[in-house]
């Protein structure tokens, strides 16, 4: 084993209070559709919609995200909103959506 510190008091992360989009991938020919979030922390998350979804999970495929983003009606909720919605009903994360979308 290599030499490492053995810290007396373990450090503490700073508390995690928001993510935030920083990219989103809309894979048509693959039909995947990949998210990724930044925290207020600087911690990434990223959560893959593949088709066809992992054996014994009970999220959507990519494919059918694809094809409710490809004709939902933006006008109510933002395309962000609506993945942060996806996120917190899959139990990616837990919270709400606040803010307003950037122009």
């Amino acid at each position: 084993m290599a030499e490492t510190v053995i810290l007396a008091t373990p450090v503490t992360p700073p508390s995690l209070t928001a993510w935030s989009l920083k990219t989103l991938t809309l894979d048509l020919s693959s039909q995947l559709v990949a998210v990724h979030l930044i925290s207020d922390t600087g911690q990434l998350l990223y959560v893959n919609y593949p088709t066809p979804a992992p054996a014994g999970s009970t999220q959507p495929t990519g494919a059918a995200l694809l094809i409710s983003l490809n004709t939902a009606n933006l006008t109510a909720n933002s395309l962000v909103h609506r993945v942060f919605t996806r996120l917190i009903t899959d139990g990616y994360l837990v919270g709400t959506v606040a803010g307003s979308p950037d122009a």
